[in-house]
């Protein structure tokens, strides 16, 4: 019946009028669950051609069976439509050739259009005029899938699109429990962006973006609620205050990061984001899953980083990880390189000598932050830790300084891992990260 019934659904122009009458009656009188999993089976594109056999119904049954006919394949074919909407290109599978470079897809180096991206933004601009003048639909949202670009319209000469539109549709969107957002925008959001998704409970952020778009994401709802978090590499674009970026002459290292009352920077400095785990210390109750993934300082005289701000990172981290250890089931963690390209005279260091290092920062600041949380205290209800990039490799202009003397701390953390934890809780550890990261950084930027 199954099979029948996808047959009519797709239409079946090859049988006469009285056998799609009778094989039409059939599948309205199927379970109103057997109906929207059959609808479901469905590709998107053919889902439309329902609203065919709904028209066709109505021309062949009385009007007040028709009427209802109509409106409930209407309910179910928003409701496949509509309930699970994915317009994203961050988890596409391979790599993709930026500058000099190849990256993942989830990288926002991924600037120059391919064919996929391009359609991708077709159609979210097309998504986002839909629900704009059905705002009802938006309603029926559950999972959102979305990939934050810098939106060109072609049917105005390819000026950029402002965000408010976009920032309406997301506001409609109420009943989003399963958030995947991601951006790539390599500039800030003109207009800052609403409490967004305020009813989200599973929720994944990753790419560059604003503290104000994270902020409006992670904060905007009742994280008691949230079972799912994953962050993946999130970086931020830095700003002088709020609102306005940081200016390609200005050197952080040298810019005291002053606080609103809230403790949320109003100078803050561009790279790993900061601040947005501390503000949820505390606060997620229900927590069940926790991913961490990001960029880390693989040399200790990286002109890119300023060491004392990426202390803070990983000390909010640990604290905020230490927070869930009551309902925390799994726990991933993985840190590694950005991605492998030469930036003229971003690795010109003169003729002084590079000092040489025991271990990478990011290792350190794992062993001295992050492990001890996991080393310390019950874990009532951990199934599954994964730890990666703990270990790993250098960047390749950086491998002759890098002696790795203290590789002994690293397999000693791991042994005490091993034996803090339950017999029953699956551990893996991997030396090296499973991609590469971005890192937001610019070459007039030199943390000295």
């Amino acid at each position: 019946m199954l099979s029948d019934a996808l047959a009519i659904a797709g239409g079946m122009s090859s049988q006469g009028s009285k056998s799609q009458e009778t094989l039409s009656a059939d599948f309205m009188s199927l379970p109103l669950e057997l109906k929207t999993a059959i609808v479901r089976a469905c590709e998107p594109a053919d889902i439309a051609v329902l609203g065919q056999l709904a028209t066709h119904i109505s021309s062949i049954v009385a009007d007040e069976m028709a009427a209802q006919t109509s409106s409930e394949m209407r309910s179910i074919t928003l409701l496949v439509l509509y309930s699970s909407v994915d317009l994203s290109c961050h988890r596409d599978e391979g790599t993709f050739v930026s500058g000099l470079t190849v990256v993942e897809s989830d990288n926002p180096l991924r600037v120059e259009r391919d064919g996929r991206v391009d359609q991708i933004i077709r159609r979210q601009l097309a998504f986002v005029r839909t629900i704009l003048a059905h705002p009802e639909y938006a309603l029926l949202i559950k999972s959102l899938a979305w990939t934050f670009l810098n939106l060109l319209d072609e049917s105005h000469n390819g000026e950029e699109v402002k965000e408010r539109p976009v920032w309406k549709c997301f506001k409609a969107m109420r009943n989003v429990e399963i958030l995947d957002f991601c951006s790539l925008a390599m500039s800030r959001e003109v207009h800052t962006p609403p409490p967004l998704f305020s009813s989200a409970k599973k929720i994944s952020l990753g790419g560059l973006m604003s503290f104000a778009m994270a902020s409006s994401i992670l904060h905007s709802g009742n994280p008691e609620f949230i079972t799912f978090l994953e962050l993946n590499d999130v970086q931020d674009h830095g700003q002088l205050r709020k609102g306005k970026s940081l200016l390609g002459n200005e050197k952080p290292s040298v810019l005291r990061e002053t606080m609103y009352p809230n403790k949320t920077p109003k100078i803050r400095h561009p790279g790993p984001m900061r601040d947005h785990l501390r503000i949820l210390t505390g606060k997620c109750l229900s927590l069940k899953t926790l991913i961490l993934r990001s960029v880390g300082q693989d040399y200790i005289a990286c002109n890119f980083w300023w060491s004392p701000l990426d202390e803070i990172r990983y000390k909010q981290w640990a604290a905020f990880v230490d927070s869930v250890r009551n309902t925390l089931r799994t726990f991933e963690f993985e840190q590694g390189l950005p991605a492998r390209y030469h930036i003229p005279g971003g690795y010109t260091y003169g003729h002084r000598q590079l000092p040489r290092q025991s271990i990478r920062p990011m290792d350190d600041r794992y062993l001295r932050y992050i492990a001890p949380v996991l080393f310390h205290g019950s874990w009532p209800e951990l199934k599954d830790v994964v730890i990666r990039g703990v270990g790993g490799s250098v960047q390749d202009h950086f491998v002759d300084c890098n002696n790795g003397g203290d590789f002994w701390r690293i397999a000693e953390s791991q042994h005490r891992l091993q034996q803090a934890l339950e017999p029953n809780v699956l551990l893996t550890l991997e030396q090296e990260a499973t991609k590469t990261f971005y890192l937001r950084r610019s070459t007039n930027w030199f943390h000295r």
